[in-house]
């Protein structure tokens, strides 16, 4: 009788949060249905010091275009994204970036995280998350096994938007994030916007992952530094594999080309 009880009580327990998975499996199936424009706000830590930085968003579906209207670094950059590609273009270098859509990956990594709590590995925790850009939300917090919170996504309630999203550290401090303060709905947006028409261009491409024998790994890594991302260039014909690394307030970035000269 005891061991029956505490098997519905297991149960019981784990209802809620099969049912906050299903939600938000709910929300990401929406993603290619919404049409918007608005301003985010774009939480950055550089060199210890929290940053931000104003988005100027136009979003059809899967594609999207985004520009920075203050930024004094950004200003003039624009990225584009198709649901398969992403294009950015840098003014500074007059250099157009292209590489694999950000917008697929980010969503694969919120359906792996989905599966990784099925399977026990972290949590979702659905909590109040108010208002956000004067719209209603649908809010969850992940934490790991030990109960400590990495994530918290704040959505949308009718449209399934991400609104706002936190990356937390250790000890909960804020490491980065975004935020829309304002957003709307169904507006008309011409397909031109979504494409890049600019002439006298270079163009690099950008691949994700290092697929290369003479990419070399770093055997040793200071202290609370993490790889977070890594890929392939082409840069004047040459391939060129880099690697990046932080704690959450340092940086590292590693260039490797088989075919580079000292200096270059």
């Amino acid at each position: 009788m005891r061991f029956a009880l505490l098997g519905l009580v297991a149960a019981a327990s784990a209802q809620p949060e099969v049912a906050t998975l299903d939600r938000l499996e709910q929300i990401l199936r929406r993603q290619e249905h919404l049409r918007l424009s608005g301003t985010r706000v774009v939480y950055l830590r550089v060199n210890g010091v929290m940053r931000t930085v104003t988005e100027l968003v136009i979003r059809d579906g899967m594609r999207s275009r985004t520009e920075f209207p203050n930024d004094p670094i950004r200003k003039g950059m624009i990225i584009l994204e198709d649901g398969r590609h992403r294009l950015e273009y840098i003014p500074q270098l007059n250099e157009l970036r292209r590489g694999p859509s950000n917008r697929d990956q980010t969503l694969q990594q919120l359906r792996r995280m989905i599966q990784a709590a099925r399977n026990g590995q972290i949590r979702f925790r659905h909590f109040d998350g108010g208002s956000v850009a004067d719209r209603p939300t649908v809010a969850f917090e992940v934490s790991d096994a030990a109960g400590n919170v990495a994530r918290r996504l704040w959505f949308d309630g009718a449209t399934g938007l991400l609104l706002k999203s936190q990356l937390l550290g250790r000890g909960g401090a804020l490491m980065g994030g975004f935020e829309f303060r304002r957003v709307t709905y169904n507006v008309e947006i011409e397909p031109r916007q979504f494409r890049f028409e600019r002439k006298g261009v270079r163009v690099v491409d950008e691949v994700a992952g290092v697929d290369v024998l003479w990419a070399l790994r770093p055997t040793w890594l200071p202290d609370g530094f993490e790889p977070t991302g890594e890929g392939m260039r082409s840069v004047a014909g040459r391939r060129v594999a880099f690697l990046h690394f932080s704690d959450g307030t340092h940086h590292i970035t590693i260039f490797q080309s088989p075919e580079a000269r000292l200096g270059e």
